[in-house]
């Protein structure tokens, strides 16, 4: 099977900053609406289905599949490894059922980094310490997975201690290739001043799994200059609907397919000036034409 569109549906329901999508959207209108529009899959949801047999059930009746979840905890509370642990194994449980085999684990965003989300210098980066957890942690999670025939995808993340092109290299350089995977998000990779062009064709061979993210560029340079954080930049709409922006997704997608790239292409925005379900129409009829042709 080729490569699918999928979306998240952080359009709907944003987890990271809820107060900008209330009231909550119920699962079932989301499904009902990237059925409409086209979509092959959906990533997992906060508020869908848990159960394995309810969720695939629900999706099969909109000719949907599940393309992704996503388990972000932060891997440096060391307290906190063994929960964390044992909480990736159910998620990838709930995967393994529904025959979606992706975990997408991104870097946390970090309060020492989120003012200087576009413009780190090296007195923000991690300690080598932190780093090496941090590396470790990532590590473990695969592991713990992989016995389920899931497949441990790192995403890159703006306003993390993984978000320039140097600090993607470093992490890709030092994890296991066999294990840790890579999400490559072209949003995120912008914003952190890196290529996501140069990215896709680097690791090529490690892409299993790609978010499509657009950037606008004005409200990346007011980033960049006024320092005003990451979660400040989400709510002034840093992310446009895909081929509106700056991020290079049809160079991206281009050179993933170059490679014979036969993984899930995601659409995600955050936030939108326009109501999810026009964005997400802009995304699929901007993004489908790309993948198929």
């Amino acid at each position: 099977m080729g490569s699918r569109l999928a979306i998240v549906p952080i359009l709907w329901n944003n987890d990271d900053l809820p107060e900008l999508t209330q009231p909550e959207t119920r699962f079932e209108e989301i499904a009902s609406a990237c059925e409409q529009l086209g979509f092959d899959g959906v990533e997992m949801g906060s508020n869908f289905p848990e159960d394995a047999t309810a969720l695939r059930s629900a999706l099969k009746r909109r000719h949907l599949a599940l393309a992704a979840a996503r388990f972000g905890p932060d891997l440096l509370k060391i307290g906190e490894r063994s929960a964390n642990l044992e909480a990736a194994h159910r998620v990838a449980q709930l995967l393994a059922r529904v025959e979606a085999l992706v975990l997408v684990v991104p870097e946390v965003l970090r309060p020492e980094r989120n003012l200087f989300a576009g413009s780190a210098g090296p007195a923000q980066r991690a300690s080598r310490a932190d780093f090496d957890m941090l590396v470790a942690g990532v590590e473990e999670v695969a592991r713990r997975i992989q016995p389920l025939g899931v497949t441990c995808a790192f995403h890159n993340h703006a306003g993390s201690f993984v978000e320039t092109e140097e600090e993607i290299d470093r992490f890709l350089a030092d994890t296991d290739p066999g294990l840790v995977k890579f999400c490559l998000d072209t949003g995120h990779a912008t914003v952190g001043g890196a290529n996501p062009v140069a990215l896709a064709r680097r690791y090529a061979s490690r892409i299993v799994h790609v978010h499509l993210k657009d950037v606008d560029p004005a409200v990346l340079s007011e980033l960049r200059t006024k320092r005003f954080g990451f979660l400040q930049g989400v709510r002034s709409f840093l992310f446009c609907e895909p081929g509106r922006g700056c991020a290079r997704i049809a160079e991206t997608v281009a050179v993933l397919k170059e490679s014979g790239f036969q993984g899930w292409y995601v659409a995600e925005q955050d936030t939108t000036r326009l109501g999810p379900l026009e964005s997400a129409r802009i995304s699929h009829d901007f993004l489908a034409p790309l993948i198929s042709s």
